[in-house]
């Protein structure tokens, strides 16, 4: 009886414990991994768009690409500096 305690005591423990290091470095390293990607496909998708509107306008020279690829980097660095603040808190 006394055995069976100690162990539902020793379960109930577990779930308390602090991640290790090990898996603090990783949920750090997705964390970062994930804002790189949301950066990047923030700005392919501001550059494709703009692509798609130049040859819809049939422009001469691509205005709207460089246009929406410079909006959408500068949208994306907003939205990670943004994350990276509100991590902090």
């Amino acid at each position: 009886m006394e055995k069976q305690q100690t162990e539902k005591q020793h379960k109930s423990k577990d779930y308390k414990k602090k991640p290790s290091k090990g898996t603090s470095k990783m949920r750090a390293y997705a964390q970062y991994s994930s804002k790189a990607m949301q950066l990047g496909l923030t700005i392919v998708l501001g550059a494709f768009i703009g692509r798609k509107l130049d040859q819809y306008f049939e422009l001469d020279k691509p205005y709207l690409t460089a246009l929406l690829s410079l909006l959408a980097t500068i949208a994306g660095i907003y939205l990670l500096i943004r994350d990276l603040i509100n991590k902090d808190e």
